[in-house]
């Protein structure tokens, strides 16, 4: 292809020929320019444009996906497939109404597509309209009856209704169809751990675990239903709170006078994010507000905050050995993508217990913290707590939690199905926090 490209560069087609072998090899940035030949010489192929958006979603620059999407449909406004896209993208980014009007835009255009009447489904589901959601999910079933997912999703949906019995039945039809469905038999243990039955999730979440090794959110789940069937050791096994979270610190650029330099520079990016947003949906943000994915890009404190964070959580994942017999620790990721948001918390302001499914490894880095927040403070206001379970479900024993008092410049890291919450702060001055996830794109061979 580089041949046929150096012999005739005029052609598009040998160039859109030459990001399919670019992205079997995994170098989607030469991919993406390879794109940017195509449409300098071809500007009015949508396809391209839509193509060129679904691997910038790949390599996760969100913000140019969305306008290669944009730069499509203006070139092929009934384009179904890149409003879809378009809208799973700002789905991502938290801007969940845009994304449902968006998901809406492709559904006037084809009405039957069934896919998208699914993920409009999660995107109402994610901005607290779940009875909405079901309707979608039955959509979409009825446009496509053997659709796995959505009768997974739509057991989801019933059980944050409070209708675990009909979950049930969800995620029995979703395993008819699809027996070696990993998400399904999670959604089924949640269902059951609702209707109070233990053993039944345990074994459930066994069973997800055997299909899908390290499923985050089955981890979550089995250390309640470990607790709820009285194997605490095993539980503890898990959760490990002599060694998670791990407190640690950042290496600072000599750019910066000191910590308290670094960090004010910080605060005030945080606080000019235009995606702050207060109580987003979908999120366990109370009392305060949160961005969407920030980006290193232009520069500045933040993108050396990436930097400096990058090596020390390659430093962290260097030098953490492989367990072979731990059903999380059994791999370790070798190459991966930060997931980075901040959090801006008032008075009152806290975050429900909740984990990280798309992470392997999350963290939080304090930026801001009230002076409300003491050693002495026996109700642990602004604490950051580990291993509370969500108030939802109706546990009978009680987890073992670990309280930790953030303090400015503090970085903790810990696997990303640990439950974890903050404490409501006390006061009328903000706690600022940046919390990330480390998504993993591959894993180191076993030694």
């Amino acid at each position: 292809l580089d041949r046929a490209v150096s012999l005739d560069p005029t052609v598009p087609a040998f160039h859109v020929s030459r990001v399919v072998a670019l992205k079997a090899l995994g170098r989607l940035e030469e991919a993406v320019a390879a794109y940017d030949t195509a449409i300098g010489l071809n500007p009015d192929d949508a396809d391209c444009r839509y193509n060129q958006g679904l691997t910038l979603v790949e390599l996760g620059h969100l913000d140019d996906a969305l306008a290669a999407f944009d730069r499509a449909l203006e070139r092929n406004p009934r384009f179904p497939a890149a409003l879809n896209n378009r809208a799973l993208v700002l789905q991502d980014q938290g801007r969940l109404n845009e994304a449902i009007d968006s998901f809406d835009r492709a559904l006037l255009i084809d009405q039957n597509a069934a896919e998208v009447h699914n993920n409009r489904g999660l995107a109402l589901q994610d901005v607290g309209r779940p009875e909405e959601a079901i309707f979608a999910f039955d959509e979409a079933l009825r446009l496509q009856p053997k659709f796995a997912v959505a009768h997974c999703n739509r057991g989801d949906a019933l059980c944050e209704v409070g209708r675990p019995g009909e979950a049930l039945d969800s995620f029995g039809r979703a395993l008819g169809i699809a027996p070696g469905f990993a998400d399904a038999f999670c959604g089924q243990a949640v269902a059951l751990l609702k209707k109070g039955d233990g053993h039944g999730a345990l074994g459930a979440l066994d069973r997800c675990l055997e299909l899908a090794p390290g499923h985050i959110r089955a981890l979550a789940f089995k250390v309640i239903a470990l607790h709820e069937t009285g194997r605490v050791d095993e539980a503890r096994a898990l959760v490990d709170p002599a060694r998670f979270p791990v407190r640690t610190s950042l290496q600072l650029s000599p750019r910066y006078a000191g910590l308290n330099d670094f960090l004010s520079a910080l605060r005030d990016h945080v606080l000019a994010q235009p995606t702050l947003a207060w109580e987003p949906h979908g999120k366990t943000t109370r009392k305060g507000s949160q961005t969407a994915r920030l980006s290193p890009q232009g520069g500045g404190v933040f993108a050396d905050f990436v930097h400096i964070l990058k090596a020390a959580v390659d430093r962290f994942l260097g030098g953490l050995p492989v367990s072979t017999g731990h059903p999380h620790f059994f791999r370790v990721p070798r190459e991966y993508r930060l997931s980075i948001w901040a959090t801006v918390l008032e008075g009152g302001g806290h975050q429900l217990p909740h984990i990280h499914p798309s992470g392997w490894l999350s963290g939080v880095y304090y930026v801001s913290l009230p002076p409300t927040i003491t050693d002495d403070d026996r109700e642990w206001a602004g604490w950051f707590e580990v291993g509370r379970p969500p108030a939802d479900l109706p546990v009978v024993a009680e987890s073992e939690s670990t309280m930790i008092k953030p303090e400015p410049g503090l970085l903790l890291l810990f696997p990303s199905y640990l439950f974890h919450r903050t404490v409501p702060v006390r006061g009328a001055e903000t706690r600022i926090s940046i919390a990330f996830d480390v998504e993993p794109l591959s894993f180191a061979a076993p030694a």
